[in-house]
């Protein structure tokens, strides 16, 4: 098994992205707009080029690698490097990033280190079921040497077909992706 994961933005992201940027631009630029008065064709063409340009910038920065050293994260705005070791747990939030489809919900993993830091992977959201598969073998695999929590199960960060909003062992079971227990017979989601 390869060691190293590499998530990247997906291509809705590239598109949802700029288009988030122009809104936010136009909410801004507006009053000034306003205020300036007829003839300034700078405040509606400044936030298009400028939304473009930024959102696009912003979302192919989007990464996280997984590889024998630990995890390397860059979201939006911030960047961050783990070494397995300090990582205590990685649990899996919801996601405040879009969702494009109506009733879809997101999820991502967050990283907790032993110095109490959550830092969330924002780019591991709606990933490809091979990439769920291949995710926790090497999270499970880094889990049980340096000895840190992970989720049972990592299939809320795929996008399910039937009743997304449904995680349960249930919903999982019909889309045949089977059950899983936890220590005391217990069903994880």
């Amino acid at each position: 098994m390869d060691d190293a994961i590499e998530i990247r933005a997906r291509p809705i992201t590239i598109i949802v992205m700029p288009l988030a940027a122009i809104f936010f631009a136009y909410v801004v630029l507006a009053p000034i707009a306003i205020i300036a008065g007829p003839g300034h064709f700078a405040f509606v063409w400044v936030p298009i080029v400028g939304g473009l340009l930024l959102g696009t910038a912003l979302a192919l920065r989007l990464r996280a690698r997984f590889d024998v050293a630990g995890i390397s994260v860059r979201n939006a705005f911030r960047s961050r490097r783990f070494a397995w070791p300090e990582i205590t747990e990685i649990r899996v939030i919801p996601s405040p990033w879009y969702c494009c489809e109506p009733g879809w919900a997101a999820a991502m993993p967050e990283v907790t280190t032993s110095r109490g830091e959550h830092f969330p992977l924002r780019v591991c959201t709606h990933l490809k079921r091979a990439q769920v598969d291949q995710l926790s073998k090497l999270l499970d695999a880094r889990a049980a040497e340096y000895r840190f929590d992970v989720p049972k199960s990592l299939i809320k960060l795929w996008k399910m077909d039937a009743r997304p909003n449904d995680y349960s062992v249930d919903a999982v079971a019909r889309q045949g992706l089977g059950e899983r227990k936890d220590s005391s017979g217990q069903h994880c989601p």
